[in-house]
């Protein structure tokens, strides 16, 4: 019962900052009702860099345990989860926005199918049509105009494959090093939040045409922006914990609960038009979640189970187990990675035991 509450509050807390962000920095961010501050790659380098400074702030106090994560590992998730950010604002300059929501979709099958290749995971038939239903459902829902160029093309297709990496990066380097979400965070966030500031200002004149030097700061923007870095904060801490116990494909299904969530918040509170077609997808994608929820914690037929990790997985460091290859962290049979003294791992939310 205390493992079910647990995934439900990372899930739930997820989900809730994952949505409050995406107003908070629209608040931020529009040029018109908001404070124009448009350089999100910057955005994105203060939310690590405020992550990572409260996260050393708790292993001072002695809330953290200071993760031990091999230095080529770390500089290796470093450069997949900048690559992933630094596309995905790129992907929204080169291509028009239905193929850029087509390319977030895609990241559903190639996670699957990287987990399945690399990690050993293997999907029943009908979970994987609950799968499709979900991205059919969220298509629906977001996908307009949609126009291709070959350079668009080519970074979409580059922001789909490091965005399924770095989730399933997440949850390996957790296993490998039995380190907890918290733990992983704080060894991970400083550093990701440098390279996103060395490289970000460029990469946001590249699609604004302004530097974010030049921004004229108020009182109340940076009101707005620490904020942000705060809502930022739960939404890593609930993503690390997530993706330390679910499968990234679960977490990758589930996430689209944050866009129909964003719609009908919008829908309901400012006004934005329901169409019929919204409403279909609407109701398509949470068909799809809810039939994923239930096809994925039944037992896979037989002939059909896990592989042992291919040798891409990464051995787990507790032994007796093929690591992050094998995803001991299914919905049925999790199992927390056990680290650090029980305040770290209540912080962090690895209180599951093997």
């Amino acid at each position: 019962m205390r493992i079910a509450a647990i995934d439900v509050l990372a899930w739930v807390l997820n989900v809730a900052s994952s949505v409050a962000i995406v107003f908070v920095n629209k608040w931020l961010m529009d040029p018109v009702r908001g404070h124009g501050f448009v350089f999100a790659t910057c955005l994105s380098a203060a939310h690590f860099l405020a992550t990572g400074a409260v996260c050393y702030t708790g292993e001072l106090l002695g809330l953290v345990k200071t993760a031990e994560i091999p230095i080529l590992q770390l500089m290796l998730y470093t450069a997949v989860a900048s690559a992933s950010i630094a596309s995905v604002n790129l992907s929204l300059l080169y291509n028009s926005v239905g193929f850029y929501q087509i390319s977030k979709l895609a990241t559903i099958p190639v996670v699957a199918a990287l987990e399945a290749v690399w990690c050993g995971r293997r999907f029943s038939t009908p979970t994987l049509m609950s799968m499709a239903a979900v991205a059919i459902g969220s298509g629906i829902v977001t996908i307009s105009d949609v126009s291709l160029r070959f350079t668009g093309f080519v970074i979409a297709a580059i922001s789909v494959v490091t965005a399924a990496l770095q989730q399933i990066g997440v949850g390996a380097l957790q296993r490998q090093n039995a380190v907890g979400p918290v733990e992983t965070l704080a060894a991970t966030a400083p550093v990701q939040g440098m390279c996103l500031a060395a490289f970000g200002p460029s990469i946001d004149y590249s699609l604004r045409r302004a530097w974010v030097f030049r921004y004229p700061f108020t009182v109340s923007t940076g009101g707005i922006l620490a904020l942000s870095c705060v809502v930022a904060l739960l939404v890593n801490l609930s993503q690390f914990m997530c993706l330390g116990r679910f499968s990234a494909a679960t977490f990758q299904v589930m996430s689209h609960t944050k866009t129909i969530s964003v719609l009908l918040l919008g829908w309901a509170f400012m006004g934005d038009v329901m169409s019929p077609r919204k409403v279909v997808g609407v109701v398509v994608a949470v068909g799809g979640m809810v039939a994923y929820s239930h096809f994925a914690s039944l037992p896979l037929p037989p002939g059909l189970a896990d592989r042992p990790a291919s040798g891409w997985g990464l051995a787990d460091k507790r032994g007796g187990g093929s690591g992050a290859g094998a995803h001991p962290l299914d919905e049925e049979k999790a199992a927390a990675v056990v680290a650090g003294d029980e305040r770290t791992r209540l912080l962090g939310g690895t209180d599951r035991k093997y």
